[in-house]
């Protein structure tokens, strides 16, 4: 009788172990394909804002907002967008 209980517990446990390695290797696998790609492209965008002048400053910095807004959960994508068709009137308006 105590042979079974132990024996129950220890498959218990090494499924609890399995299900969190498996967890955790998907958790990695889903942020380096969502944070490595942000990072460098931050990092672009940084470079660029350093390197332009005048008008191309702002659109770079205007790129830079709309990338930290897109990393919200769920509104990001929506308020990143309205951000980008805002960008687009600005510089029609500009350029007319």
């Amino acid at each position: 009788m105590n042979t079974i209980n132990i024996i129950d517990s220890t498959v218990l446990f090494l499924g609890i172990c399995l299900v969190l390695l498996l967890a955790g290797i998907l958790f990695v696998k889903f942020m380096a394909s969502i944070y490595v790609p942000f990072i460098e492209e931050r990092d672009f965008i940084r470079m660029e804002i350093v390197r332009s002048k005048g008008d191309a400053r702002i659109h770079w910095q205007h790129e830079l907002r709309r990338l930290y807004i897109a990393q919200i959960p769920l509104i990001g994508v929506f308020l990143a967008e309205r951000s980008r068709k805002k960008s687009i009137e600005r510089r029609k308006k500009l350029s007319s």
